[in-house]
């Protein structure tokens, strides 16, 4: 076993000794002022967007019924600025607009080839009201597209508002300003409209259950100036990998949200996990939260598709995120990702084993992960 083996095998050991012993994950439903279970989120990547078209309310609604802590609601403006929830600018993957509004595309180019796009900001909200949501992937189910439409922010905060006043469960979202400097340059930015919609809603300081998330720097910086909502800093490269950059980060934001091979990277090939980077650790260490995206379970678009262990039981690469520290995962699958969670949560079985809610299979679960993390990096190939 060499030093790095050696290493990650007392990092997963220490992360389950301090989740048993310390409560980390396993904490009761109680012990949040929302309802929800703030030391770890489920966060519904787009809805729950590997059953339903993603950024519609079925999809939300999908993902909320399955257990999902937040949801979210990616933004972009139309032309009479009204937020509503795309996760590109460009909408003619997931909507029907090119067969409604054939002539109303710009020309552009994609790697030097001519193509045609329609944009949300050349629509008004009415125009947008038209179009119907379809799936975005080939590989996914394609039975539900044209039924739905694209909902605005604030019908994602009324659907959360009813979900609350019907069941009492308090779901928080999770919105992410979409292209900020494009819309800036349109004379569409819409940081100061974000927040005054949630505002609307009670969403205005860091005890609600919000957050706001950007790749960009300008206007996370802008809106740390405006708000005491927490702030999320999205991540791509390795540069922001860097301590030096974790600490500017912590000057105007309160949490990161890698992408997940920065967390837990592969070899070449893709099929073998190897040791867990620093990222989380010195995020901690610096007093931010990591929420890392995006875990998929289906074809193409998961990241880890060639591990063996994961193809076997897609749940094991849950519980390998949950090992590896980090303090809530994006998914296009919050069914799984929730069923996950709820191995490691204290609570929800209390009184079957009287007082805390313990039970065999919670602390099974939390052992399991360690042993399964290092099986995975030391098979033989």
């Amino acid at each position: 076993m060499n030093g790095a083996m050696e290493m990650f095998w007392r990092k997963l050991g220490k992360i389950a000794a301090s989740c048993w012993i310390v409560g980390t994950l396993a904490v009761g439903l109680a012990g949040s002022a929302w309802g929800i279970d703030e030391n770890f989120l489920v966060i519904a990547h787009r809805g729950a967007s590997g059953y339903r078209p993603e950024h519609t309310l079925a999809a939300y609604q999908w993902a909320i019924d399955k257990g999902a802590d937040f949801i979210e609601p990616d933004l972009v403006s139309t032309k009479d600025g009204y937020l509503i929830c795309r996760h590109e600018m460009n909408i003619e993957g997931t909507t029907d607009v090119e067969e409604k509004f054939p002539d109303r595309y710009r020309e552009t180019e994609l790697d030097g080839v001519p193509v045609k796009r329609w944009y949300a900001y050349d629509f008004t909200l009415a125009e947008i009201k038209t179009l119907r949501a379809k799936e975005r992937l080939e590989n996914r189910s394609h039975a539900y597209d044209g039924l739905y439409e694209i909902p605005t922010l604030q019908e994602v905060c009324e659907l959360v508002k009813k979900v609350k006043e019907k069941t009492g469960r308090t779901i928080g979202i999770y919105p992410e300003t979409k292209s900020p400097t494009a819309h800036k340059e349109l004379g569409l930015d819409f940081e100061d409209e974000l927040l005054e919609i949630l505002a609307g809603y009670g969403y205005v300081d860091a005890s609600a259950p919000v957050f706001i998330q950007s790749f960009e720097t300008d206007n996370l910086k802008y809106l740390a100036t405006k708000t005491k909502i927490r702030l999320v800093q999205l991540m791509s490269s390795a540069e922001d990998m860097k301590v030096e950059r974790l600490k500017e980060f912590k000057t105007y934001v309160y949490g990161i949200g890698p992408y997940t091979k920065m967390v837990l990277p592969t070899n070449e090939k893709g099929d073998t996990l190897l040791s867990p980077t620093s990222l989380v650790e010195d995020a901690h260490n610096l007093g931010l939260k990591v929420h890392v995206w995006t875990l998929r379970v289906d074809g193409p678009n998961n990241e880890y598709r060639d591990v063996a262990a994961f193809k076997k039981d897609p749940k094991e690469m849950f519980r390998a995120f949950i090992a590896a520290g980090v303090d809530g995962y994006f998914t296009d699958f919050p069914d799984l990702g929730a069923e996950v969670k709820g191995e490691y949560v204290i609570g929800k079985t209390a009184g079957k084993n009287g007082g805390s809610g313990c039970t065999a299979s919670s602390l099974g679960a939390l052992l399991f992960v360690p042993i399964f993390a290092g099986a995975c990096i030391f098979r033989k190939r």
